[in-house]
């Protein structure tokens, strides 16, 4: 390893790609419990701004001091939620039994990864929202054994995502320009034996990374 740094799993590495080729996904998202803290880096000060014990948040995005949405877990599910006032309380928009993953384009617009029944752990539905995620529509159901990772996009049209065979854990990075409601493989690194990823972000729609790893033995 570089650095002399061990990882017990994976060898890490990120690979810029420009974004080309077609071809007809492994999202093994963590579970954690995580309070929000407010950074001001004026002051340089770390303060918790959630002291609630009933809702525990796994992501947020904010898009002003006061206003941003997060996911979390409230009693048995999953949910979306809100808040106005720079994270002190929450409001609930949107609960299912699953949510995996979550990203937001702006205030308004949002993809989320969900599971179409209860008690499943690989995200297969990809759901979005027009109005800040008080009501979500479903867009894209994926084939069977084939599981979503996290949505990336860069406009209301352009995203990417990777998908990977739960059968074969061949994944792909995946490209849709219909808002997410199509997608189509693209030629990427994940294609080489034991690679693996669940992170990619795009700065432009022809530029972005992927986070990948190389599993032990492959």
């Amino acid at each position: 390893m570089k650095n002399g740094q061990t990882l017990i799993l994976f060898g890490i590495s990120f690979i810029m790609l420009a974004a080309c080729g077609t071809k007809p996904s492994m999202s093994q998202p963590l579970s954690l419990s995580l309070k929000p803290f407010r950074v001001n880096q004026e002051t340089a000060s770390i303060r918790p701004v959630l002291a609630s014990a009933t809702l525990s948040l796994s992501s947020v995005q904010f898009f002003t001091a006061r206003y941003g949405d997060a996911t979390g877990v409230i009693g048995q599910y999953d949910g979306v939620f809100q808040t106005t006032n720079g994270g002190h309380s929450w409001k609930q928009l949107y609960t299912r039994p699953v949510i995996t993953h979550l990203h937001l384009l702006n205030a308004q617009e949002g993809w989320l990864t969900t599971c179409s029944h209860t008690g499943c752990s690989d995200a297969n539905q990809l759901m979005k929202t027009v109005n800040g995620g008080k009501t979500w529509q479903l867009i894209y159901q994926a084939a069977p054994d084939i599981s979503l990772g996290i949505p990336d996009f860069v406009s209301t049209t352009t995203g990417y995502m990777v998908e990977t065979n739960q059968q074969t854990m061949q994944s792909d990075l995946m490209r849709t320009t219909n808002g997410g409601q199509s997608w189509v493989a693209l030629n990427s690194p994940l294609h080489s034996p034991g690679v693996v990823t669940n992170a990619v972000d795009f700065l432009t729609p022809h530029t972005g990374w992927l986070l990948v790893g190389q599993q032990m033995g492959a």
